[in-house]
């Protein structure tokens, strides 16, 4: 996406050494934001999608290192004061919600004069318009899969499984190291045996997605009838992993407290499986591999 402004307000922009998307305050003079609606007109939340705004250079090429924008910067930060000037930003979303029945969304870029007094005494043209598309391929997704066998602790001493996942592409668009990774997984445990306890039944797992610099947020299931069945976006509230890193890592735990305070006979086993669906761009493919 290209931002344009012609004769910003004197003396409102930070000076030539400044960044796009340097912090509020003191010669702010416009503020970009990024809103994602349901096709139905609701309005989704950071529950759902994560939205990344990302500066790109003024020619073409990118870097891998670039950071996001924080929600309400200056998209002109850094233009010299009243002449023209125009900027270019990566927009970039990723699903992190639950059902995929929520993957129709529209959005809308908006970029509004912050100097109310300049907006009377300087005025200036402000403009938007996208410059390229990166869809996903039509293709269907190609499925990495991982499995074992576990046997929880009488008391949760951390995770019994870590999986770490690394991406990677063909394509030599430096754009796409600033793509974050289209996946989702979908984690099933269930006992060997033909039937379960009400000490099993209850039972609780989590995983987490450890992605650097993001923090994290785990997802988590409860066992009924023996088993579970735990669907989520590879992409957390907090940050998703961008194509070409090594990340996230996955920490998966079952927990041994079951209903009303049970614990399952020592030695239970549980059976895991775990799917990874991975999509790919038009024109950059992706590939992830699965590793302990």
């Amino acid at each position: 996406m290209g931002i344009g402004a012609e004769a910003l307000v004197a003396g409102a922009s930070p000076g030539p050494g400044a960044e796009p998307g340097s912090s509020p305050g003191a010669g702010q003079v416009a503020a970009l934001a990024v809103d994602v609606r349901y096709r139905s007109g609701l309005v989704a939340n950071t529950q759902t999608v994560l939205v990344r705004v990302v500066p790109l250079a003024d020619t073409a090429g990118a870097s891998s290192d670039a950071s996001p924008l924080p929600d309400g910067a200056d998209p002109f930060a850094g233009c010299p004061a009243g002449k023209a000037c125009s900027r270019r930003f990566l927009v970039a979303f990723a699903w992190t919600g639950y059902d995929p029945q929520d993957e129709e969304l529209d959005w809308t870029a908006t970029i509004r004069r912050t100097d109310l007094l300049g907006v009377w005494t300087t005025p200036a043209t402000l403009g938007a318009k996208v410059t390229r598309r990166i869809d996903l391929a039509d293709a269907a997704p190609a499925i990495v899969h991982a499995e074992g066998d576990v046997s929880p602790a009488s008391t949760d001493r951390g995770p019994q499984v870590q999986l770490r996942l690394a991406s990677r592409t063909t394509s030599d668009d430096p754009i796409a190291a600033l793509l974050p990774v289209p996946a989702s997984y979908t984690y099933r445990a269930r006992l060997p045996g033909p039937s379960a306890s009400p000490a099993i039944d209850g039972n609780g797992v989590s995983i987490t997605a450890r992605i650097p610099d993001a923090g994290t947020d785990p997802v988590f299931g409860g066992f009924q009838g023996g088993s579970v069945e735990v669907r989520s976006a590879l992409a957390t509230r907090t940050g998703a992993c961008r194509v070409g890193q090594a990340c996230p890592d996955l920490d998966i735990l079952i927990s041994s407290l079951g209903r009303n305070g049970q614990t399952p006979p020592p030695g239970t086993t549980y059976h895991w499986t775990l799917d990874v669906a991975v999509r790919s761009y038009v024109d950059v493919p992706v590939e992830v591999t699965l590793t302990p």
